[in-house]
């Protein structure tokens, strides 16, 4: 996977890396200033994957309900909690990203730091 600039949840410090991706397809990689492992939300291409599967696997729902065959209707059930909820995790993840960065930018503009940090080590 190439290397992405990356903003760590955390502490707001920026860097690049090359992230692993779980078979959710959430980005997973580990920030050289604080060494705390953060996952990362999804990304626009993705979102819009899940939106997709969330619309199809409602149909998939509806369309067994309609015709009494409600067996069905339940396994499809299934599907749109799982879509819904990886959905909402990667909204969760989004929110929690914005104000680490938010509060690490006020914490730098308060301390007179400079934006470009070097992760420790490498001073």
């Amino acid at each position: 996977m190439p290397k992405k600039n990356m903003i760590c949840p955390e502490c707001g410090g920026k860097f690049q890396s090359e992230a692993s991706m779980d078979w959710h397809g959430f980005l997973h990689t580990e920030c050289p200033f604080c060494q705390k492992t953060s996952k990362y939300p999804l990304e626009q291409g993705q979102k819009m994957a899940y939106s997709f599967m969330l619309v199809f696997t409602f149909i998939t729902f509806v369309v067994p309900l309609y015709h009494g065959a409600w067996k069905y209707a339940i396994s499809a059930l299934w599907g749109l909690f799982f879509v819904a909820s990886k959905l909402d995790e990667s909204y969760r993840i989004e929110k929690k990203q914005e104000e680490a960065v938010r509060k690490a930018y006020m914490n730098r503009e308060r301390e007179g730091e400079e934006e470009n940090l070097v992760p420790k080590g490498q001073d």
